[in-house]
């Protein structure tokens, strides 16, 4: 397994000048908003994930992986642990450079931002990806470019309004059980969801 993680990793580094474009640009253009941080965050994260599902599809890497002495089971996990490992990389570096950048240039982002601006993020994507990955590897090849253009169009559509939504609620007091209890049902999402691609994977024909 720790073989398909460097695999995952170098494909990341492939994919990293991507999206460091994406998050260079979101963060100029949403920076002034509310909700800047998190939306960074998340449509980073979540791009990047997609990059490197489309790069399995692309260079057909599922087809040779099972050639290999290597379980199907571990190909999803090694896939799960990276996405989460893209998810915290991206949010963290959205807080911190949203962070940085109230620093440096006061007055310029007005939002005070908390451990609860990095949870909800991430939170957001393990919901995303938990959808994601199951329907990545039951259409493969066939339907991944399709899924990544529905998914891409569908964030687009709802990131405001959901960005609206938990800015109204943190003006309204933030419920810190509620958020803690919220992640950990997302952590778990995101497990279950990584036993159900590992079924489905394994059922599936190449």
């Amino acid at each position: 397994m720790l073989n398909l993680l460097r695999k995952d990793f170098i494909a990341a580094k492939t994919s990293l000048a991507m999206s460091i474009l994406i998050f260079t640009i979101f963060c100029i253009f949403f920076m002034k908003k509310e909700m800047s941080m998190h939306f960074v965050g998340i449509i980073t994260a979540f791009s990047t994930i997609s990059s490197l599902t489309l790069n399995d599809t692309k260079n057909h890497n599922h087809h040779f992986l099972v050639t290999l002495p290597v379980s199907r089971k571990h190909i999803v996990q090694a896939k799960y642990v990276i996405s989460l490992i893209c998810i915290i990389i991206a949010v963290l570096a959205s807080y911190i450079v949203h962070s940085l950048v109230k620093i440096a240039v006061p007055g310029y982002i007005t939002v005070d931002y908390s451990m609860i601006d990095i949870l909800v993020p991430i939170a957001i994507v393990l919901v995303l990806a938990s959808v994601y990955l199951p329907l990545f590897y039951s259409l493969s090849e066939k339907g991944a470019p399709v899924l990544n253009v529905i998914f891409l169009c569908l964030f687009l559509i709802m990131a405001d309004p959901v960005a609206q939504t938990i800015h109204r609620a943190s003006l309204n007091g933030i419920n810190y059980p509620l958020v803690y209890g919220s992640l950990c049902s997302t952590l778990i999402l995101f497990a279950a969801s990584c036993y159900v691609t590992v079924y489905l994977f394994t059922k599936k024909d190449l």
